[in-house]
């Protein structure tokens, strides 16, 4: 935290931030587009992988994976 805090005095960057760890896929997306018009602000582009391992991963992860999709 320190260290994002003084690259930004640094540069001269007026921002603030929230770092977010361990969380799964699912939640990570959910807490995204929460974010999303915080107020002024606005997200450029959300990146979103395709799941190339549809016959080989878990329940849990294809169940994840299709709640963020819909």
């Amino acid at each position: 935290m320190h260290k994002a805090h003084s690259w930004f005095k640094l540069n001269n960057v007026k921002a603030f931030f929230c770092p977010v760890d361990g969380m799964n896929f699912e939640a990570g997306a959910n807490s995204l587009l929460q974010a999303y018009g915080v107020g002024k602000l606005r997200p450029n582009i959300l990146l979103m992988g395709y799941k190339s391992n549809w016959r080989h991963c878990s329940k849990e992860d294809l169940e994840e994976y299709f709640n963020v999709i819909q």
